[in-house]
């Protein structure tokens, strides 16, 4: 979900973590991330000046309300689009 160039939502740090490479962010307990994008496991954002991925396990992301209604409006028409060709096959 989301592009560099697009905040879909804020995330806060819930412990300390050093990044194991230069294209993580490190971060403090507490400190708020910027968040541009979500997979399985990782995001992307920005703390500071610095733009990087973070485990999606250490921190709690807040999507914003606009992200949350792109996002279901996907859902449902990717359920809907499934649907039908579900039905062209049987």
């Amino acid at each position: 979900i989301g592009t560099e160039d697009t905040v879909i939502g804020v995330g806060m740090a819930k412990t300390d973590y050093k990044g194991s490479s230069v294209n993580e962010l490190s971060f403090k307990q507490g400190d708020r991330i910027t968040v541009f994008s979500l997979s399985d496991a990782w995001g992307r954002g920005k703390l500071g000046e610095k733009v990087g991925s973070f485990p999606l396990e250490l921190v709690e992301v807040k999507l914003t309300n606009k992200t949350k209604l792109v996002s279901k409006n996907l859902s449902q028409e990717l359920a809907h689009l499934l649907q039908n060709r579900l039905r062209e096959f049987q």
